[in-house]
């Protein structure tokens, strides 16, 4: 009886600590909550594609909604950055995954579950990235990149205000997301402002975009007032309204016809490509890969080959 007394409180002990030891494994243990998952440890959520989604339906415009586009400005930038930034800490190919499941809405709250160290990484990544050294981001995966552009070339004289339009021209180019150019469209026609060979671009881009069945489109301008003209946010001046209007509603009769469709204004570094097509001021020409000039193919593999550098 006395044994057994004195067995008691040391079976009582022993167990007491292999529950303790349990509960310290179990908190190590990733959690349960699919919604917690870490960063560091490159763990996915089953509910990664549900809050994909529910970003998603903020920043694109699906045919089904039969919505025009919605401005995206700095936003739109920083969620292009992020995706680099989480490609080259990762360095693996499942980064999408982790990417989708902590979305850049979320960033905060993913930071704060990640340990320091990848912490102290995301953080200088996210605001000390120089972006000079990469202007040009390629388009999430499954989307094609449509940059356009238009130009006036003209005479001015500042002593007099004498200014004379000689040509009008427009380009634009299609990537994919391995920024592989999948066709390009050069032009001139009369010259009209500097606004309309502008939407001429756009329009001939989204055109295009159709013909080579490209159905989710991130289309760029580096001219933040054709965004909001298309959107009808920004009126034109009285002379230019007449000539502008009609394109603009091409334009807008376009965009219904895509799966996901969104526009931004960029750096006008990042729209070279569109820039030089817009500047040859030739007779319309559709073109394919195989059949770019030099100099475009250059600025292409410009875009292309940049990295991101973090700075210390």
């Amino acid at each position: 009886m006395s044994t057994q007394m004195l067995e008691s409180p040391l079976r009582s002990q022993e167990k007491e600590k292999r529950m303790e030891r349990k509960n310290i494994e179990q908190e190590d243990l990733p959690c349960a909550n699919p919604q917690q998952a870490v960063i560091g440890d490159r763990s996915t959520s089953i509910q990664s594609e549900q809050l994909l989604c529910e970003d998603m339906n903020k920043i694109e415009i699906t045919k089904k909604e039969v919505a025009y586009p919605f401005y995206f400005s700095f936003l739109t930038k920083k969620e292009e950055l992020m995706e680099e930034v989480l490609s080259s800490l990762l360095g693996t190919k499942d980064y999408e995954e982790v990417y989708k499941g902590e979305f850049w809405g979320r960033l905060e709250e993913a930071l704060q579950r990640a340990n320091k160290d990848q912490l102290d990484k995301l953080q200088r990544a996210s605001w000390n990235i120089n972006l000079g050294l990469c202007i040009w981001t390629r388009p999430r995966k499954g989307f094609y990149r449509v940059d356009t552009d238009g130009s006036v070339n003209g005479v001015f004289r500042k002593k007099d205000g004498y200014y004379k339009d000689k040509k009008g021209g427009y380009g634009a180019i299609i990537r994919d997301n391995s920024s592989m150019p999948i066709a390009a469209v050069a032009g001139v026609s009369k010259p009209v402002s500097l606004l309309y060979h502008q939407l001429e671009g756009v329009k001939r881009g989204l055109e295009l975009a159709i013909n080579n069945e490209c159905r989710k489109v991130r289309l760029c301008t580096n001219q933040a007032f054709i965004v909001k003209f298309i959107q009808k946010q920004y009126e034109p001046s009285d002379e230019d309204r007449e000539s502008v209007e009609p394109i603009r509603d091409a334009i807008r009769k376009l965009i219904p016809k895509f799966e996901v469709f969104y526009m931004e204004d960029v750096e006008k570094e990042a729209n070279r490509a569109a820039d030089y097509l817009s500047k040859l001021f030739i007779k319309e020409r559709v073109m394919k890969p195989h059949e770019f000039d030099e100099e475009l193919n250059r600025i292409i593999a410009e875009d292309t080959n940049c990295k991101m550098v973090f700075e210390n």
